[in-house]
This record gives C-alpha cells, sequence and structure tokens, in this order.
C-alpha cells in the first residue's frame, strides 16, 4: 500500500500510511486518537477516492475507507482438492476475483467475480471460521471436443482405418462435444481439408445437433475445404453434441507415396468462450486404403497347351455391363493406361496383364476367337466359349492370380444369345425333332400292320 502524507498540529512530527490508519479500524472498530489527525490522498495516485480524516481530540470517529481500483491486493491462489480458496485478513471494500488458469480439461472464464467485506470475520490456517466469511461461488464447464470417424459402408460402423475400392463411396463422421455454455461463445466452427486424394460427393454434408437436423451453421466449400461455422448460438444451448457428416470417395487415379499405409484425414475445431478462452483442436488422423489386385489372362490351344495370340476379349462388370474408366485410372493393360476394358488383345505369349482392378467380380467375355492353320493350308479360328468366364479379383496381384482360357479348333462357333447364329440352330433343332417323330409314326404303322 501507498503511503499517504500527514498532516498535524505544528511541532508534531508524525507520518502515517494506509497500514497505519487500517490496522485499527480493519475489524471494524472505532478509531480513536488524542490529536488532531489529518489524511489526505490523491484520487489518481492512491485510490478510488478522496480519502480525508479529522478526529478531534478524545472523540472517537468510526473510519471507512476505499479499495484500490482494479489492483492485486494479494497473492494468485489456486483451489485445493474440494475446488475451495478461503482468504483472510481482508479490509472492508469491494472486491473480485479473476480466474488466470482454469484446472485440467477446463476452458478459462475470465469474467470477474465481485464480492464485498463489509462484517467482522476471521479464518485461521487450519480453515476454522469466526464471525462473517462471504461465499462466492464459481463454475468452470469443460472444454470442447472433437472427434473424426470413418463411416464404414458395409456394416454402418465407426472406424479409424478403412480398407476400399478406389470410387466406392464411404462416409465420415465429425462429433463435437459443446461445452455446458456454448450459447456464450462467439466462435465455433468445424474445418475438414480433403486430402487431394479424395473427392467429396456433391449435396452430402449434413449438421445434427443431438441427432437433429441443426440449420444455425453456415457451411461452406472451398476447393478441398469444408467448414461448418455456427451462426446461432442461443439454438444450442442444452445441446450436448454437434455433429456433421459427409460422403467421400478415393479417386480413381489416387496412389500410396511409399511412406503411406493409407490416405491420412483430419479435422480441426476453432473457438473463442468470450472469456479469456480460444484455440484450435485437431482429431488425430483417420486413413483409407485404396485397393486393388490385377488378373493374368492367358489364351492356350486345348489340344496341345500352346498360347495363343490375337484372342480379343472384353472385361466387363459382374452385370455383364462395361467397366466405366475416367480419364485418369491406376488400370493398366501389359503396363499401358488404357481408356476401355474392351476389345483386350492377347500378346504374342499369349497373355493379357490387367493391374490397378477394384476388388470384385467381373466376367471375361471371348468376342473373337485366334486362328489357326489346318492340314489343308486354310486359315480357320478357333471355336468361341459359349459363356462369358467369371473372374474374382481379390488383393492378389495379376502374377498371383491367373486365368486360363482354352480353345478347341473343333466344333461350331455357338453364339453367346441372340442373332442369325440362334435362329438357324433353332431350326435345325426343328427339323430334327420332326424328322425322329415321323420315323417314330412310320415305325408304330409298320408294326401294328394298318
Amino acid at each position: 500500500m501507498q503511503p499517504l502524507e500527514a498532516v498535524a498540529d505544528e511541532g508534531v512530527n508524525l507520518e502515517a500510511s494506509w497500514e497505519s490508519v487500517f490496522g485499527e479500524v480493519q475489524s471494524g472498530r472505532d478509531a480513536l486518537y488524542e490529536l488532531e489527525l489529518k489524511v489526505t490522498g490523491s484520487r489518481e495516485e492512491y485510490s478510488n477516492g478522496l480519502l480525508v480524516l479529522d478526529l478531534p481530540d478524545n472523540e472517537s470517529v468510526p473510519v471507512m475507507y476505499s479499495q484500490l481500483e482494479d489492483e492485486q491486493i494479494g497473492d494468485t491462489y489456486s483451489t485445493d482438492e474440494n475446488g475451495l480458496i478461503q482468504v483472510g485478513d481482508l479490509l472492508f471494500g469491494d472486491y473480485y476475483f479473476v480466474e488466470v488458469e482454469a484446472p485440467e480439461g477446463y476452458a478459462l472464464s475470465n469474467e470477474p467475480l465481485p464480492f464485498t467485506v463489509d462484517l467482522p470475520g476471521t479464518i485461521s490456517e487450519s480453515g476454522e471460521v469466526t464471525g462473517e466469511m462471504v461465499e462466492v461461488e464459481k463454475d468452470n464447464y469443460e472444454m470442447p471436443e472433437i472427434d473424426k470417424k470413418i463411416v464404414d459402408p458395409d456394416t454402418g460402423d465407426l472406424v479409424n482405418e478403412l480398407d476400399i475400392n478406389r470410387t466406392a463411396e464411404y462416409g465420415y463422421q465429425i462429433d463435437s462435444q459443446l461445452p455446458g455454455n456454448i450459447q456464450d461463445y462467439v466462435e465455433y466452427y468445424v474445418t475438414d481439408n480433403l486430402d487431394a486424394r479424395l473427392s467429396l460427393v456433391e449435396d452430402s454434408i449434413e449438421v445434427t445437433a443431438d441427432g437433429e437436423p441443426f440449420n444455425g451453421v453456415n457451411i461452406s466449400v472451398e476447393g478441398q475445404l469444408i467448414t461448418a461455422e455456427v451462426t446461432d448460438f442461443a439454438a444450442l444451448e442444452g445441446v450436448s453434441m454437434l455433429t456433421m457428416t459427409y460422403t467421400a470417395a478415393i479417386n480413381p487415379a489416387a496412389e500410396l507415396n511409399p511412406e503411406e499405409t493409407g490416405i491420412p484425414n483430419d479435422a480441426a475445431l476453432s473457438f473463442n468462450n468470450d472469456q479469456g478462452e480460444d484455440g484450435d483442436i485437431e482429431t488425430p488422423p483417420t486413413t483409407v486404403r485404396p485397393i486393388d489386385g490385377g488378373v493374368t489372362v492367358v489364351k492356350l490351344d486345348a489340344d496341345d497347351g500352346s498360347t495363343l495370340e490375337g484372342a480379343i476379349f472384353d472385361l466387363l462388370d459382374a452385370e455383364g455391363n462395361q467397366v466405366q474408366l475416367p480419364e485418369s485410372s491406376v488400370i493398366r493393360v501389359n503396363g499401358e493406361e488404357v481408356s476401355s476394358l474392351e476389345g483386350l488383345t492377347t500378346d504374342e505369349a499369349g497373355q493379357i496383364i490387367i493391374t490397378g482392378l477394384n476388388v470384385g467380380d467381373y466376367q471375361l467375355k471371348e468376342v473373337q476367337a485366334p486362328t489357326y492353320t489346318d492340314e489343308n493350308g486354310e486359315e480357320k479360328a478357333y471355336r468361341l466359349p459359349a459363356k462369358p468366364f467369371t473372374v474374382t479379383i481379390t488383393e492378389e496381384s495379376a502374377e498371383e492370380n491367373q486365368v486360363n482360357v482354352e480353345n478347341s479348333k473343333s466344333g461350331w462357333e455357338i453364339p453367346d444369345t441372340g442373332g442369325k447364329g440362334t435362329l438357324g440352330f433353332t431350326l435345325l433343332g426343328s427339323v430334327i425333332m420332326v424328322t425322329a417323330l415321323l420315323i417314330f409314326w412310320f415305325r408304330r404303322k409298320k408294326n401294328t400292320g394298318e
């Protein structure tokens, strides 16, 4: 405390200070002096107001004082294991506590907590209270939290890692645990910066509050950056969980770097509680791993097992439809990038090597058989298989997954479905059946003597 100027009768050598004066009055007792004492102080330098004491001889006068404004008057205190702070020996006046550090896991709240001391009381070192004690309470709210998971499209489970085909859709779910005083916050937004190898499915972003659709957010997408910013804090009062979901897919040309085990992606929360606590929290990364496999198609002569060059195949999806390829993908045929999986031709080794295929079932259909030269020197075509072959792609490499397709030099070419060939065989079959019936009828007539 600052010393004050003391003015007394001439010849009296007296110095006074806040300590000497208030030491007599801090317990609430009257101050009694045997001389006229005047204590003055500057408003700007010493106190909220001007304090003047004028005590006539042998008279007792109650003395009050003004508290210094916005000046720390004691130590920095920490709550004990019971969450308590006890402070004694305070002079009468107005005070307030200001939190400068919150307990671990809780957000800082620096809003002043005022109180007034105007009745006598003491607190011993053991915590025993005599007289009056002022009690004040301070509430702290837990820090907000954020977590990001992948939604498994097959099971609906929330996972940290997922193996999935390129272009196959899956979900992300970002959960934010809201603080109990979210309605007092002035800033709260979630950001998710998608890896360049991932694509957001259009119009798939949804935000819910405790499971119900919530419109009090502004959602924006700029390039790969997704932002959901809260605009209606009052509507979140009493809400415990804010959730953002969206659908994504791995790009068809996405490849992992040598040191990677998957494509990482995380989310971040930025906030400001308007009470001294702001910051950013990032989630641990989730990872999606593109899976693919390959197949080696080998064309063989059914008689001698020799490989055949020049057979042409279409690789179709499981339903027999054309596999649509994007402009850029990881699919390669005999090491070359292709724009279609139709019209694939066996090389001089009788092989077609296909890599980078999504895992799943396909149909391998031979559309043009290779040719051979018969014993008369005539060039003829091998017989086409009647039906497509089912090819299953796993994570095995093309070297590990080999499909042998044999062709015979003899037999008619039987078309797969439809066309003039089918009509011809149908007519031929009908003629054979009619002939057989006529023979049967004539034999029966002869045996009966008719």
